[in-house]
């Protein structure tokens, strides 16, 4: 899944910690991706 431009803008515009941010997206990617994993089983 891909991160649209104008949310990453506001992000940085909003002056939080990016990298926060990312890990944040990344784990809920990571969750995500697990949840469509296990309901596969």
């Amino acid at each position: 899944m891909h991160i649209p431009d104008e949310m990453l803008k506001e992000i940085r515009e909003s002056g939080y910690d990016q990298q926060l941010v990312y890990n944040y997206i990344r784990e809920l990617l990571n969750s995500d991706k697990q949840i469509k994993e296990n309901n596969n089983l």
